[in-house]
């Protein structure tokens, strides 16, 4: 069913189940489409959830948070590790972030295992946005998600993974995720060692564009990746 719920803050360790927690959200033998074999899905529509505690898994549910950010971590004071964001589908119809994750801004960085992993993000409507904003983490995995757009007129305007833009991300890993006509399928700001691995992209406007302002040093490895009909800027920038 679809639930519409108000806003909320989840202030303890729990895992929020849907019906479709072990169930893959992409299609096995296609990636680009939906799993058509997915239980029926329990829509949370128009809520946006706050991470409060350590030790979330948020697994098996359709999102359509239309004008608001589904789920968002932003109070850069607090501390929280061990977050699991998986085998969900967000429905993606305005320019507001979908998933905002800011964690505690020290040195060193402190809120540690971020996982947004085997999810599904569809833009349906609305102008640019972020699908994944990441800040202030340490070790985050960002693999196995598809990216992709409803029709062709919604190409070029989601960015999918925007990786640094207030706060540095280190021990970063983004693997195996499919990027389908993207604005900018990876942006960033500021990492520190970082793997981009075996991911594809099909007619994004911008392929990986790897800005880097922190100055430590750091290992950073793009291997394995392929890239079909990038528009402009080459498939990596850096």
């Amino acid at each position: 069913g679809t639930y519409i719920t108000p806003n909320f803050t989840i202030g303890k360790a729990l895992a929020i189940l849907g019906p479709n927690y072990a169930i893959e959200v992409s299609d096995a033998s296609n990636r680009l489409l939906y799993n058509n074999l997915r239980n029926t899905e329990a829509i949370i529509n128009n809520s946006t959830i706050t991470i409060g505690s350590s030790n979330i898994n948020i697994e098996g549910f359709q999102f359509e948070p239309l004008a608001k950010t589904q789920i968002q971590q932003l109070n850069t004071t607090l501390e929280f590790s061990n977050i699991i964001i998986s085998r969900n589908r967000f429905l993606t119809s305005s320019t507001t972030n979908v998933i905002n994750i800011s964690g505690r801004n020290i040195t060193p960085l402190s809120s540690l295992l971020y996982f947004i992993v085997n999810n599904r993000f569809e833009k349906t409507g609305g102008a640019n946005g972020n699908s994944v904003v990441l800040n202030f983490l340490n070790v985050a995995y960002v693999n196995g998600n598809v990216f992709t757009i409803a029709n062709a007129g919604l190409a070029s305007l989601q960015t999918a993974i925007n990786i640094g833009s207030s706060g540095k991300v280190d021990n970063l890993n983004i693997a195996g995720n499919i990027f389908d006509s993207t604005n900018a399928a990876i942006a960033t700001t500021r990492f520190g060692t970082t793997l981009i691995d075996n991911n594809i992209t099909y007619n994004c406007r911008i392929g990986f564009q790897l800005t880097n302002t922190i100055t430590e040093p750091a290992t950073v490895r793009v291997i394995n990746n392929e890239f079909t009909n990038v528009q402009i800027n080459g498939a990596i920038n850096y």
